[in-house]
């Protein structure tokens, strides 16, 4: 393995794996350096998009709050059409290696939607997996939170404890 490179990418969150993957496109030798599982390993296959407002508000529609950023929010400096394209771009890399993603809708416009954690919180995000029901969850009456035995991360009684804070889950059988 040869000792230089074009590119050095710290992080494989998904802001690192997206660098690096624009940078390779370019024809760039790219190298990610990362250190422990990351949020990948547990997270969702969902993105988020502006899920909190500057003032801690929940955000329903990120393209409508981008417009309340500070001028100098990296949103606000890239401008929405350029994180339109990024999240195209991803849509469109996914899709090829066989992961659909979608934008989360309500009334056919794109939305956030909150999804369930591993730590038993709601949390806005953007883009779900194509296999997502957001109707078939809030429908749900019977919940079944599981672990992964050696998996230390995740604890189903904390989750369920934590989900029952929330009005839409307080009356879910777990």
């Amino acid at each position: 393995m040869s000792r230089t490179t074009d590119v050095i990418v710290v992080g494989s969150g998904l802001a690192g794996l997206m660098a690096a993957l624009g940078a390779a496109r370019q024809g760039r030798e790219v190298r990610v350096i990362s250190e422990g599982m990351g949020c990948l390993a547990i997270g969702s296959g969902s993105v988020d998009l502006l899920g909190y407002a500057p003032d801690g508000a929940c955000v329903d529609d990120p393209w409508a709050a981008m417009a309340l950023l500070p001028a100098t929010h990296p949103y606000s400096l890239l401008g929405s059409d350029k994180v339109r394209a990024a999240l195209a771009a991803l849509v469109e890399t996914a899709a090829r290696h066989g992961l659909g993603l979608r934008a989360a809708e309500r009334d056919g416009t794109p939305r956030n939607t909150r999804v369930p954690t591993i730590m038993g919180t709601l949390k806005p995000t953007y883009l779900v997996p194509d296999s997502f029901d957001q109707e078939a969850l809030a429908k749900a009456r019977h919940v079944l939170v599981a672990s992964v035995r050696g998996f230390r991360d995740c604890r189903p009684a904390l989750v369920i404890d934590q989900l029952r804070r929330y009005p839409d889950w307080a009356d879910k059988n777990f």
